[in-house]
């Protein structure tokens, strides 16, 4: 049975009634967002029962002064060299090292993010809603083939 054809966008659904093409590939994208998200909340909880997360009271300068950056997180480097074998061994089989790894490394570019975030607001205007979704009101998954 075919369906006709819009005249503006995609269709969602293909001829035989099933997700078209690019819904499938933005359910699957978010299908992966939620895995990611559960494990990452897994990973977590098992770093905060070992007293490796703390509050990180991080300071960002602006224009207008130091300003607070609240409700930051991140690992306790000295909790974390002061594991015991079987802790860390627990830890390292739950997949965690490489999500405490890359947030230690992470801490260290914060500042280089911030003079990033400067130069860009300084470089070029904020963009407003039609220089992201251009001036049609047709919603588009595409977002180009590699």
């Amino acid at each position: 049975m075919e369906q006709p054809l819009p005249e503006e966008g995609e269709p969602f659904f293909d001829v035989y009634d099933q997700p078209a093409e690019p819904v499938r590939k933005v359910l699957d994208f978010l299908q992966q967002v939620a895995t990611n998200r559960a494990q990452s909340a897994t990973l977590c909880a098992r770093l905060a029962e070992h007293g490796l997360i703390q509050p990180w009271p991080l300071q960002v300068t602006t224009p207008d002064g130091e300003r607070p950056v609240e409700g930051l997180h991140r690992i306790d480097e000295t909790a974390l060299n002061a594991l015991s074998t079987e802790p860390f061994e627990t830890l390292r089989q739950a997949g965690a090292l490489p999500l405490i790894y890359c947030q230690l490394l992470s801490m260290q570019q914060v500042a280089l993010l911030g003079k990033l975030a400067e130069h860009h607001a300084q470089s070029k205007p904020a963009l407003d809603a039609s220089e992201m979704f251009g001036e049609s009101d047709t919603l588009s998954f595409d977002w180009g083939t590699p």
